[in-house]
């Protein structure tokens, strides 16, 4: 994989503000069809992370996901919300890149939350390998295995 610090959160934005690979709805494709291609995909993404700790959809556990943030949106980004100690390890961003290697189309997934000294993160894992991270104090990243 190939980790990238960003020197600026525009740089890791558009993976956390823009759609991401959105279908083309059409009589072949539907919208239904895509909610239930994107299901599939949290889905694995969250049984794969429930390895590192619990999920619960109002952050009280490890983690959250953006299953329900998205309803109507096209894109194909999985949004995950760090809310424990337990994720932030540098085991986190292989097996979310190993996961996003069973899924058939490309997704990239999202992870963001506060780090232990109450720092925002942003960190964007793409299919292809690219990971990408952005806080303010780059070092706090290293926790997640950025160097």
């Amino acid at each position: 994989m190939n980790y990238r610090i960003a020197s600026r959160y525009e740089d890791v934005s558009p993976y956390f503000d823009r759609e991401y690979n959105a279908p083309k709805i059409s009589e072949k494709f539907s919208q239904e069809a895509f909610r239930n291609e994107r299901d599939c995909a949290y889905q694995e993404i969250e049984i794969a992370l429930g390895i590192l700790g619990e999920l619960d959809v109002y952050g009280h556990k490890d983690f959250s996901t953006g299953r329900d943030w998205f309803i109507n949106s096209l894109s194909r980004t999985i949004g995950i919300v760090a809310s424990s100690p337990r994720m932030m390890i540098p085991a986190l961003i292989p097996l979310i890149h190993e996961t996003l290697q069973k899924i058939e189309q490309d997704y990239v997934v999202t992870i963001n939350g506060l780090i232990e000294s109450r720092e925002d993160f942003y960190v964007a894992v793409l299919k292809g390998g690219d990971v990408i991270g952005y806080a303010e104090n780059a070092r706090c990243l290293q926790c997640l295995g950025f160097k």
